[in-house]
């Protein structure tokens, strides 16, 4: 007998939800962010996404505690006027992790690309359980390249 996974529901965030996404952001920075995070920046870009929707963010969670989120903007690459999403986090906080959240959001994501007609470039740039979301993504998407970091001498 097999058991079928729970499915969670993921909704467009709201303005509601910003605090608990800055918290979501502190989280996520604390644990991936390669450089010193300015999160006056950040809390722009996430009203600029909720509030203009030039972009998404999926939720997992209510307003008051959420358990995870994936935010996507619609962007281009600098050397097409094409326009594509552009994945900035798929973060779910670590008390969710032993779920299907992280899947969710990803699947999520891939609807909005296949109802909007837009292609998603979707990444992984983390030292924390790098591994465990190279194999999960590698499930759920095609590769297109990797990423690479060199820090200059002295600032490793």
């Amino acid at each position: 007998m097999s058991v079928e996974p729970v499915k969670y529901r993921v909704r467009m965030a709201t303005e509601q939800d910003e605090p608990q996404l800055m918290l979501l952001c502190e989280g996520l920075a604390e644990e991936n962010a390669l450089f010193a995070p300015n999160f006056d920046k950040v809390r722009d870009v996430v009203r600029n996404v909720v509030r203009n929707r030039n972009g998404f963010v999926g939720c997992i969670g209510s307003h008051e505690k959420l358990e995870g989120a994936i935010m996507i903007l619609v962007s281009a690459m600098w050397y097409t006027d094409q326009p594509c999403l552009e994945e900035l986090f798929n973060y779910v906080v670590p008390e969710f992790r032993a779920s299907r959240r992280a899947v969710q959001l990803v699947e999520f994501a891939k609807s909005v690309s296949n109802k909007m007609g837009l292609p998603m470039l979707i990444g992984i740039v983390s030292n924390v359980r790098t591994e465990a979301k190279v194999r999960l993504y590698d499930r759920k998407l095609s590769r297109a390249g990797a990423f690479y970091l060199h820090q200059p001498e002295g600032n490793a």
